[in-house]
């Protein structure tokens, strides 16, 4: 009875291994009957194998659709029409930025170009830079000359005591109201001519000078100035004779000569009045009268002709001057003592 009960279950486990095996068998048939050969499109009908039959009449089987598959000659299906895409929406715009506030327009203030009332108010003179205080100046001038005194030891007749002068001079000014110069001048002095004789002569008298001389200003504004002259210095006289020489032969006429003779320096001595007018910063015209002794001598000179003798000269002249400005500084002002405004 044990051994029957041993055998049992032996049995049923080797029923259980064939049952297995018959079913994974079964599935594996199946799996290989779906499985369509390598030169048939998936859902087409399998070719009809060699051991099939064609059916009678000799035509053969029609295929088995697959399954799914419409059947042979029937109308194909409506395929239902594919909904358009939807449109894609346009992107949203970008948010615009905020606005920028302008930054404000400061404008500076205006200084007015002329101050209130301005305008109504008479326009201001424009102030001129005064006159140069130090200044180097050439001068010319030229005049009329007349000689009051003369020799008479000869018995000359003057038929002419008066002639031009004119001359050259440089003056130096330190300051306005006073300055000194050094000058030239050439004056004709006239004719003396001899009465009516068998010696006659005509003497025609220059005289040339060379002078040291000042000008004081007791009164001068920036435009006109009254100063006072003072000169000192040497003079040469000349005198120019023409005339006849008897020779004692009362059949002979007179022969005529002319002779030059110069003789000097003598001592002299002048002084004069006169106005000084700016023109200009640099240009200045100057007008006035003086008067000059001249010390010479009345004998005759070189036995031309008798000298002139002392005379006195009395002129009046008038030149102009340029003046050189040597300020440090042309719009320097000093205080000038004297001055009238």
């Amino acid at each position: 009875m044990a051994a029957d009960k041993a055998i049992v279950p032996g049995v049923m486990a080797r029923g259980v291994l064939v049952s297995s095996f018959l079913v994974c068998c079964s599935f594996s048939t199946l799996a290989w009957a779906q499985v369509p050969p390598p030169n048939v499109a998936p859902g087409s009908p399998l070719p009809a194998e060699a051991g099939d039959k064609p059916s009678e009449g000799g035509a053969p089987a029609a295929a088995t659709p697959a399954p799914g598959a419409p059947a042979p000659g029937a109308p194909a299906p409506e395929v239902a029409p594919v909904p358009p895409p939807a449109p894609v929406p346009p992107p949203a715009p970008e948010p615009a930025p905020p606005p920028v506030a302008a930054a404000p327009v400061v404008v500076p203030p205006v200084q007015p170009a002329f101050p209130p009332g301005a305008m109504d108010a008479a326009p201001e003179e424009k102030r001129a830079l005064p006159p140069p205080e130090m200044t180097l100046a050439l001068a010319v001038d030229v005049g009329v000359i007349g000689r009051l005194g003369g020799s008479s030891d000869y018995d000359l007749k003057r038929d002419q005591s008066s002639g031009m002068v004119f001359g050259p001079s440089v003056w130096f000014a330190p300051a306005r109201l006073w300055s000194v110069g050094l000058g030239y001048e050439h004056a004709t002095l006239g004719v003396d001519r001899s009465e009516a004789a068998a010696n006659t002569v005509d003497v025609k008298r220059s005289l040339d000078a060379v002078w040291l001389k000042g000008r004081a200003y007791p009164w001068r504004t920036d435009d006109v100035g009254l100063y006072v002259g003072l000169g000192l210095g040497a003079s040469w006289q000349t005198a120019r004779g023409t005339g006849t020489r008897a020779d004692g032969d009362f059949v002979k006429p007179s022969d005529p000569f002319a002779c030059s003779a110069t003789d000097g320096p003598g001592f002299a001595l002048g002084g004069g009045i006169g106005l000084d007018v700016d023109m200009t910063r640099s240009l200045a015209f100057v007008t006035g009268v003086d008067a000059a002794a001249h010390r010479q001598t009345g004998d005759s000179i070189e036995g031309c002709a008798p000298g002139s003798g002392s005379i006195t000269a009395v002129g009046a002249r008038l030149g102009f001057a340029y003046r050189f400005d040597l300020d440090d500084s042309p719009s320097a002002s000093p205080t000038r003592v004297g001055y009238a405004r």
